[in-house]
C-alpha cells in the first residue's frame, strides 16, 4: 500500500511538472518563438535514460497536453525540458507531409533512441530537421537518412 501511495504521489508531482512545462511551451512559443526556445534544449547530457522514467514523463505530458488541447510541438518541448532537468539529451524531430494538397507539420521527441512523444504519427512525415544538432544549431537531415 505504501509503494502504491508513493507512486501515486510521484505521478501527481509529475503531472504538476508536466502542466507547468506545457504551459511554458504554450506561452513561450507565443512570446519568444521557436528559434529562441529550441536552443534551451542545450548540450548533451551525461546520463543514460531509464525507460520507466521516460515512459512516465511521456504519459504525464500526453495526458496534460490532451487536457490543455496542445499541439505536438508544445508537448515535445515540454517533455524535452523535463528530460533535460534529469540530465538527458532529448532530440526533437520536425517533419512535414502533404495530404490532399495541404502541408502538415509534426514534431516528435526521442531521447537516446527511446521514443517519448509524437512517435505514433512520425512515420507519416518526412524529417526536415532535428534539434539540437551535434553541436548546437539544428541539424538538417535528408529524410532518406532516417533509420
Amino acid at each position: 500500500m505504501t509503494g502504491e501511495r508513493e507512486r501515486s504521489r510521484g505521478d501527481r508531482l509529475l503531472a504538476i511538472e508536466a502542466t507547468f512545462f506545457l504551459l511554458l511551451s504554450r506561452y513561450g512559443l507565443r512570446l519568444f518563438g521557436f528559434r529562441r526556445l529550441i536552443f534551451t534544449l542545450g548540450a548533451p547530457g551525461p546520463c543514460a535514460p531509464d525507460p520507466r522514467v521516460v515512459a512516465r514523463i511521456a504519459a504525464a505530458v500526453d495526458r496534460g497536453g490532451a487536457r490543455l488541447g496542445l499541439t505536438c510541438l508544445r508537448r515535445a518541448l515540454a517533455a524535452a525540458w523535463m528530460l533535460r532537468l534529469r540530465g538527458l539529451k532529448p532530440t526533437l524531430h520536425y517533419g512535414v507531409s502533404r495530404t490532399s494538397g495541404a502541408v502538415q507539420a509534426h514534431a516528435w521527441l526521442e531521447v537516446q533512441g527511446l521514443p517519448v512523444v509524437g512517435h505514433d504519427q512520425a512515420s507519416n512525415f518526412a524529417l526536415l530537421a532535428s534539434f539540437p544538432g551535434s553541436s548546437g544549431p539544428p541539424l538538417l537531415r535528408n529524410p532518406a537518412d532516417r533509420g
